[in-house]
Protein backbone atom coordinates (compact mmCIF):
# COMPACT_ATOMS: atom_id res chain seq x y z
CA UNK A 1 0.00 0.00 0.00
CA UNK A 2 2.87 2.24 0.82
CA UNK A 3 4.48 1.48 -2.59
CA UNK A 4 0.87 2.90 -4.11
CA UNK A 5 0.61 6.14 -2.08
CA UNK A 6 4.06 7.19 -3.13
CA UNK A 7 3.51 6.33 -6.91
CA UNK A 8 0.93 8.17 -6.51
CA UNK A 9 2.53 11.09 -5.09
CA UNK A 10 5.53 11.25 -7.34
CA UNK A 11 2.63 11.43 -10.23
CA UNK A 12 1.17 14.33 -8.63
CA UNK A 13 3.95 16.35 -8.34
CA UNK A 14 5.02 15.30 -11.75
CA UNK A 15 1.57 16.46 -13.18
CA UNK A 16 1.04 19.39 -11.37
CA UNK A 17 4.98 20.56 -12.57
CA UNK A 18 4.02 20.05 -15.99
CA UNK A 19 1.14 22.54 -15.71
CA UNK A 20 2.51 25.47 -14.59
CA UNK A 21 2.52 28.43 -16.33
CA UNK A 22 4.79 31.28 -16.81
CA UNK A 23 7.44 28.98 -15.49
CA UNK A 24 9.68 29.73 -18.55
CA UNK A 25 9.59 33.23 -20.05
CA UNK A 26 8.40 33.40 -23.48
CA UNK A 27 10.73 33.79 -26.49
CA UNK A 28 11.19 37.42 -28.09
CA UNK A 29 10.95 36.03 -31.54
CA UNK A 30 11.69 39.29 -33.78
CA UNK A 31 11.45 37.20 -36.93
CA UNK A 32 7.42 38.44 -37.78
CA UNK A 33 8.49 41.97 -38.44
CA UNK A 34 11.45 41.26 -40.36
CA UNK A 35 9.73 38.67 -42.37
CA UNK A 36 7.46 41.56 -43.25
CA UNK A 37 9.47 43.82 -44.17
CA UNK A 38 11.30 41.57 -46.31
CA UNK A 39 8.11 40.44 -48.26
CA UNK A 40 7.18 44.30 -48.24
CA UNK A 41 10.86 45.43 -49.07
CA UNK A 42 10.51 42.29 -52.81
CA UNK A 43 6.95 43.56 -53.38
CA UNK A 44 8.44 47.14 -53.65
CA UNK A 45 11.10 46.36 -55.93
CA UNK A 46 8.76 44.21 -58.13
CA UNK A 47 6.03 47.08 -58.77
CA UNK A 48 9.12 49.65 -59.36
CA UNK A 49 10.67 47.61 -61.92
CA UNK A 50 7.12 47.25 -63.22
CA UNK A 51 6.39 50.78 -63.28
CA UNK A 52 10.30 51.68 -64.77
CA UNK A 53 9.60 49.19 -67.60
CA UNK A 54 6.26 50.46 -68.08
CA UNK A 55 6.86 54.10 -67.99
CA UNK A 56 3.62 54.92 -68.56
CA UNK A 57 0.95 57.11 -66.83
CA UNK A 58 -2.62 56.29 -67.53
CA UNK A 59 -5.95 58.49 -66.68
CA UNK A 60 -6.75 56.49 -63.48
CA UNK A 61 -3.22 58.14 -62.32
CA UNK A 62 -4.92 61.18 -62.25
CA UNK A 63 -7.88 63.29 -60.17
CA UNK A 64 -10.99 62.60 -62.47
CA UNK A 65 -11.16 65.37 -65.64
CA UNK A 66 -8.24 67.64 -63.93
CA UNK A 67 -4.37 67.40 -64.46
CA UNK A 68 -3.71 67.07 -60.82
CA UNK A 69 -1.53 63.87 -60.12
CA UNK A 70 -3.53 61.53 -57.65
CA UNK A 71 -1.67 59.26 -54.94
CA UNK A 72 -1.14 56.20 -57.23
CA UNK A 73 0.60 58.78 -59.89
CA UNK A 74 2.37 60.50 -57.72
CA UNK A 75 4.04 56.97 -56.62
CA UNK A 76 4.82 56.22 -60.18
CA UNK A 77 6.09 59.58 -61.07
CA UNK A 78 8.40 59.24 -57.97
CA UNK A 79 9.77 55.89 -59.18
CA UNK A 80 9.97 57.75 -62.74
CA UNK A 81 12.12 59.92 -61.19
CA UNK A 82 14.30 57.90 -59.31
CA UNK A 83 14.93 55.90 -62.50
CA UNK A 84 15.32 59.02 -64.91
CA UNK A 85 17.64 60.96 -62.88
CA UNK A 86 20.47 58.88 -63.67
CA UNK A 87 19.10 57.41 -67.46
CA UNK A 88 17.49 58.84 -70.14
CA UNK A 89 14.12 57.87 -71.52
CA UNK A 90 10.91 58.89 -71.91
CA UNK A 91 7.24 58.71 -70.01
CA UNK A 92 4.19 57.86 -72.12
CA UNK A 93 0.88 59.52 -70.83
CA UNK A 94 -2.06 57.83 -72.33
CA UNK A 95 -4.69 59.52 -73.43
CA UNK A 96 -8.07 59.32 -71.72
CA UNK A 97 -12.17 60.84 -72.74
CA UNK A 98 -10.22 64.31 -71.17
CA UNK A 99 -10.55 67.33 -73.04
CA UNK A 100 -7.37 68.48 -75.04
CA UNK A 101 -6.67 71.10 -72.38
CA UNK A 102 -7.04 68.86 -69.38
CA UNK A 103 -4.26 66.09 -71.25
CA UNK A 104 -2.04 69.47 -72.01
CA UNK A 105 -1.88 70.27 -68.51
CA UNK A 106 -1.50 66.46 -67.34
CA UNK A 107 1.63 66.44 -69.81
CA UNK A 108 2.79 69.72 -67.89
CA UNK A 109 1.95 68.41 -64.20
CA UNK A 110 4.01 65.29 -65.64
CA UNK A 111 7.10 67.25 -66.74
CA UNK A 112 6.83 69.35 -63.03
CA UNK A 113 7.03 66.66 -61.14
CA UNK A 114 9.80 64.98 -62.56
CA UNK A 115 11.70 68.05 -62.33
CA UNK A 116 10.80 68.47 -59.27
CA UNK A 117 11.69 64.86 -58.67
CA UNK A 118 14.99 66.09 -59.79
CA UNK A 119 14.86 64.41 -63.18
CA UNK A 120 16.69 67.04 -66.24
CA UNK A 121 13.94 67.95 -68.40
CA UNK A 122 16.05 67.79 -71.23
CA UNK A 123 17.04 64.20 -71.00
CA UNK A 124 12.87 62.70 -70.88
CA UNK A 125 10.41 62.69 -73.42
CA UNK A 126 7.03 63.01 -72.57
CA UNK A 127 4.87 61.49 -75.53
CA UNK A 128 1.23 59.77 -75.92
CA UNK A 129 3.29 56.48 -76.95
CA UNK A 130 2.62 52.80 -75.91
CA UNK A 131 3.47 51.43 -72.78
CA UNK A 132 7.03 49.84 -72.34
CA UNK A 133 8.01 46.48 -72.04
CA UNK A 134 8.99 43.33 -74.03
CA UNK A 135 5.78 43.64 -76.58
CA UNK A 136 4.87 40.96 -79.19
CA UNK A 137 7.06 40.18 -82.49
CA UNK A 138 5.23 41.79 -85.22
CA UNK A 139 5.11 38.44 -86.67
CA UNK A 140 2.77 37.48 -83.77
CA UNK A 141 1.45 40.68 -84.20
CA UNK A 142 0.24 40.20 -87.37
CA UNK A 143 -1.08 36.41 -86.86
CA UNK A 144 -3.31 37.27 -84.18
CA UNK A 145 -5.07 39.66 -85.98
CA UNK A 146 -5.39 37.69 -89.34
CA UNK A 147 -7.20 34.93 -86.97
CA UNK A 148 -9.17 37.49 -85.09
CA UNK A 149 -10.92 38.81 -88.63
CA UNK A 150 -11.90 35.83 -89.72
CA UNK A 151 -15.14 34.53 -88.90
CA UNK A 152 -15.47 32.10 -85.90
CA UNK A 153 -15.61 28.27 -86.52
CA UNK A 154 -16.72 25.62 -84.45
CA UNK A 155 -13.48 23.30 -85.05
CA UNK A 156 -13.75 20.20 -84.54
CA UNK A 157 -16.98 18.25 -83.68
CA UNK A 158 -16.88 18.49 -80.06
CA UNK A 159 -17.17 22.25 -81.01
CA UNK A 160 -13.93 23.45 -79.00
CA UNK A 161 -11.58 25.39 -81.52
CA UNK A 162 -8.37 23.86 -82.96
CA UNK A 163 -5.20 25.27 -81.81
CA UNK A 164 -1.77 24.32 -83.15
CA UNK A 165 1.15 23.61 -80.34
CA UNK A 166 4.50 24.49 -80.82
CA UNK A 167 7.05 21.73 -79.98
CA UNK A 168 8.04 24.76 -76.69
CA UNK A 169 3.90 24.00 -76.29
CA UNK A 170 3.33 28.19 -77.52
CA UNK A 171 0.38 28.69 -79.77
CA UNK A 172 1.00 29.40 -82.71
Amino acid sequence: MRKIQVTALIAACLASAGCQHGSTPPVDDQRGPFNAWVVETLDDEAVSNAIITQRTLYPYHFVTNAAELNELGERDVKVLAGYFRKHPGQVNIRRGAEGEGVYDARVSAVRAALVLGGVDAATVKVSGGLPGGDGVPSRRAVEVGERMSQPMSTGSQSGASEVQVQSNGGER
